[in-house]
């Protein structure tokens, strides 16, 4: 039995988006997945609401959370509640303190959770080793994650597929949706082993699609998502945070990613012109 999980998506219970856990269930559903891992930043509450929402059977929620680290964003899965963990306060307009990573991992393998690298390189192109073979290491790395092109290095999906070829480590699919239209953009497909439909309850197999994570067991894919959703995702935190003066320059910052896109378009249209191609027409 395989299922398709989108694991890493945000609620309204972090600063940055509006799409309530009960909402994420419901669009997840609608578009064929079999469940979703609802990881806020530095609160699991998103997860376990989540978790006592879902009535589904067929479906399985995993709370998690993510957390800022010197090595990046760390995603905890299966956790049950929050990490007590102490870091440096954010800085300026950042929505998370930075902790140690190793206290990290281990806060989040004390629960029997897993700790996924999520997009790894989205602001950089290199991690020291031992972040994935060292004495505390990730168990698994985000070898799709949808937004991590929309940064710096728009070939990081690609890093990060050379990264867990080199170290051998499962590689896993999450949207990192923050708004709801995000929702399955990317997602790992998991393989349950023997596991027949209809022989578990989805709902209660947390301990068996884990299993199968660390054991490997799993594909990842999607989409890439536009480079807007970074405005777009500030302009929500700014609203939430109710730093409206701020607004504006992001509302600018949606207009130049936006006119970005269609500049590249015409860009490539008159490319293969110069080629002697003609562009495909618009439906």
């Amino acid at each position: 039995m395989k299922i398709d999980l989108d694991l890493h998506i945000h609620s309204s219970f972090s600063p940055d988006s509006l799409v309530s856990p009960g909402e994420i269930i419901r669009i997840a559903k609608t578009r064929g997945l079999d469940g979703v891992a609802i990881a806020d930043h530095n609160t699991v509450r998103g997860g376990i609401t989540g978790l006592d929402l879902n009535p589904d059977p067929d479906f399985i929620v995993i709370p998690g959370a993510e957390y800022s680290t010197e090595y990046g964003h760390v995603v905890g899965l299966f956790l049950s509640e929050e990490i007590d963990v102490k870091g440096r306060k954010p800085q300026g307009h950042t929505l998370s303190p930075t902790l140690p990573f190793e206290d990290v991992v281990n806060a989040i393998h004390a629960q029997g959770g897993i700790a996924v690298l999520a997009h790894p390189f989205q602001s950089r192109e290199w991690l020291p080793a031992h972040v994935f073979n060292g004495a505390v290491k990730v168990d698994a790395i985000e070898g799709f994650n949808s937004r991590a092109g929309t940064r710096a290095y728009p070939n990081a999906n690609s890093l990060a597929s050379r990264c867990f070829s080199e170290y051998g480590i499962p590689a896993l699919g999450g949207s990192d949706a923050h708004l709801s239209w995000e929702i399955g953009r990317a997602y790992t497909r998991i393989d349950l082993g023997g596991v027949s439909e209809g022989d578990v309850c989805l709902r209660d197999s947390h301990s068996l699609v884990k299993e199968a994570i660390l054991a490997g067991r799993v594909e990842c894919a999607g989409k890439q998502t536009h480079r807007a959703v970074v405005p777009l995702t500030e302009l929500v935190k700014a609203y939430k945070r109710k730093t409206y003066h701020r607004m504006p320059y992001f509302v600018l910052k949606l207009i130049v990613a936006m006119l970005g896109s269609v500049g590249l378009r015409i860009e490539n249209a008159q490319r293969e012109r110069a080629n002697g191609k003609n562009p495909p027409q618009q439906q």
